[in-house]
């Protein structure tokens, strides 16, 4: 089972069930660090219709053939079409990190946000 089946299908249907939660992805969010930020961000990009709002530190979005070739970036519409619908969207990094490539790739994504109509603020 991908991991984002599991928690886009178990987790969220089982704390929806067991606990007091708002049962709409307006009300819901996803967070992670470093590849988990890079996973949250996934995980929100292809569901805006569980998590309305995705909070990512230092996430590792760079590869080095460039963060154009990642899995995330392989159609510029999917970006527009679902990473633009989240109500907030919030990528956190160091500009001094060990990892020189997280910046970079932070900075990337941000730009390709801003080329496609999100406005953001560094």
């Amino acid at each position: 089972m991908q991991l984002t089946t599991f928690i886009v299908d178990d987790v969220v249907s089982y704390v929806d069930t067991h606990y007091r939660s708002v049962a709409q992805a307006s009300a819901r969010a996803i967070s992670g660090h470093s590849m988990g930020g890079f996973g949250a961000l996934n995980m929100g990009m292809r569901h805006p219709d569980i998590f309305s709002v995705v909070y990512s530190l230092s996430p590792g979005l760079f590869y080095p053939n460039g963060l154009a070739e990642s899995q995330m970036f392989y159609s510029e519409g999917f970006i527009n079409a679902n990473m633009l619908q989240l109500k907030g969207l919030v990528v956190d990094y160091g500009r001094q990190d060990e990892y020189a490539w997280i910046p970079k790739g932070c900075e990337y994504f941000g730009a390709q946000l801003t080329t496609l109509g999100s406005s953001r603020t560094p």
